[in-house]
């Protein structure tokens, strides 16, 4: 019996590490070098409440970061991707292996009008599994195709190579 309780206790503690391990989000930089922004990191950036209308539902709230702000908390500001001949740019990846592609201008705030926003919850908690555990917002896009859902990777390329 004292051993079943163990295994059972052991199960738990895995159960309560399993959604905390979830919520990190990882970033490839350049040179193979790879950071994890978790959730509290990502809730620690400056953030706005942004409104998505998806193709099917309800209009939902999300908080929301900008994806220049997660950049830079993963080390790499967006200035220093400008310099140079290399054409960076950020591919976002969903875990269904379905990616999106932003060049470092459209994601600068300093050089054009998109905006492009990495969500880590909803105005009532956390985002729903089958969104989460991120999701990126580009409300400047006429259509929604790089509003992705269930976010887990972001990876910065030279896409001249």
């Amino acid at each position: 019996m004292r051993r079943l309780s163990l295994h059972l206790l052991a199960l738990a503690t895995c159960a309560a590490a399993l959604p905390a391990q979830q919520q990190a989000l990882e970033v490839r930089l350049p040179g193979e070098r790879t950071v994890t922004l978790s959730l509290t990191k990502l809730r620690a950036l400056p953030s706005d409440t942004i409104r998505l209308v998806p193709h099917h539902g309800e209009p939902t709230l999300y908080r929301a970061a900008t994806l220049a702000s997660v950049m830079e908390a993963a080390g790499l500001p967006l200035d220093s991707l400008r310099v140079g001949r290399n054409a960076w740019t950020i591919v976002a990846e969903a875990s269904d292996n379905y990616r999106v592609a932003f060049t470092v201008a459209e994601v600068d705030p300093k050089l054009g009008p998109s905006k492009v926003w990495l969500a880590y919850e909803t105005n009532t908690g956390a985002i729903p599994a089958s969104e989460g555990p991120f999701r990126l917002i580009v409300p400047t896009d006429a259509r929604q195709a790089r509003s992705i859902h269930q976010l887990v990777r972001l990876r910065v390329v030279d896409a001249a190579r």
